[in-house]
């Protein structure tokens, strides 16, 4: 994958789940949560498996709702707190490793 792709998909996955390409993007590609998850992994059941390949979809819970509902507004008090401008990543691809990803 050429680096130019690498930076393109950065700066068009800034809006993160709010955007069609960053769950396109997404598809197939071990991410640094589900490495984690992978190394940590108890079951042989395969349902992380089916996850990574996209063969079941992570059903959202009410704490990941809360947490997207309330990111913004944590991000602007952080901001007036620290006094810091904060600017959201998009998705990480490294061109010699295109099957991992990270989402910051």
């Amino acid at each position: 994958m050429a680096e130019a792709v690498c930076e393109e998909a950065e700066q068009l996955t800034k809006q993160q789940s709010e955007c069609a390409i960053w769950h396109e993007l997404r598809y197939g590609r071990i991410t640094a949560s589900k490495f984690y998850e992978a190394a940590h992994c108890k079951t042989n059941n395969g349902s992380l498996v089916q996850q990574i390949i996209g063969a079941s979809k992570v059903h959202e819970t009410s704490a990941m709702t809360r947490g997207k509902e309330l990111e913004k507004d944590v991000i602007e008090v952080l901001e007036k707190e620290l006094r810091v401008q904060i600017t959201r990543p998009g998705m990480f691809l490294v061109p010699s490793h295109p099957i991992f990803c990270s989402i910051s």
